[in-house]
């Protein structure tokens, strides 16, 4: 009898202490910090906005470590670029509405839902814009395949500086190719690349032979609206005016 008493005290004991080393293991899996959600990607969706009403918007998102970057583009036309940042599956970000007729800036903050098929972005804004005023609003995002725009074709429209302006565009790849001319007599050539939405140019100066010089531009091609739209922003230097900056929106004809 004694034995078997000895023999229980000891089996009780062995069950005490894994319960023991257990619950400890529990709380330091409490401890761990959570991992951050990885928001890399093209996310589109629904956003209703009480300036614009209900819309189309789509965020690009670049993440490295915490820090996000990327474009914005809306049905309702804005276009602008913006950087934040990303810890579990919250995302805060800055958006800078590049438009040139209706600048200003908006803060956002997601909620990232990676147990859906394809993951899912609760979004909300609020901000101002100087064609709006200030707005908030709500918005439910999908991730999306990433796909990069088709540029090619014509463009026009008005850039500023240099007048209306027309760009003929050739696209391989990624690459892109093509001329440019102007209202004010400029010409000359292009060349650059795309990636997702974002191009990146450099317009080579010919014409007129006193002029001659480069134009570095980047600009967003916002595929939410009909007819697509570029919303541009260029710095160079020319030999007859020394440096020079500006903007400009053109439309694919």
């Amino acid at each position: 009898m004694k034995k078997l008493f000895v023999i229980l005290a000891a089996m009780f004991l062995l069950v005490i202490s894994s319960c023991g080393s257990g619950g400890g293991g529990g709380s330091d899996n409490h401890s761990t910090s959570p991992t951050s959600v990885n928001a890399t990607g093209t996310w589109r969706g629904s956003y209703d906005s009480t300036v614009s009403g209900k819309q189309t918007i789509e965020l690009n998102i670049k993440q490295e470590n915490s820090q996000i970057t990327g474009t914005y583009i809306s049905s309702d036309g804005g276009t602008g670029t913006f950087s934040g940042s990303a810890s579990g599956n919250e995302a805060s970000l800055m958006i800078t509405v590049k438009n040139p007729d209706c600048t200003g800036s908006l803060s956002g903050t997601g909620t990232i839902d990676t147990q859906t098929s394809p993951n899912k972005m609760s979004i909300q804004f609020n901000g101002s814009t100087a064609c709006g005023g200030y707005e908030n609003g709500t918005g439910s995002l999908e991730k999306q395949t990433a796909t990069t725009v088709n540029a090619a074709g014509t463009w026009q429209g008005v850039g500023s500086l240099v007048g209306n302006m027309t760009l003929n565009i050739q696209q391989n790849g990624s690459a892109i190719t093509g001329t440019f001319s102007t209202t004010i007599g400029a010409s000359g050539s292009l060349t650059g690349s795309v990636s997702g939405n974002i191009g990146t140019v450099t317009l080579n100066v010919t014409n007129p032979p006193e002029c001659t010089g480069t134009l570095d531009v980047t600009t967003i091609v916002n595929t939410l609206v009909s007819p697509e739209t570029m919303v541009s922003q260029y710095n160079g230097s020319l030999a007859c005016t020394g440096n020079v900056s500006g903007d400009g929106v053109l439309e694919k004809q």
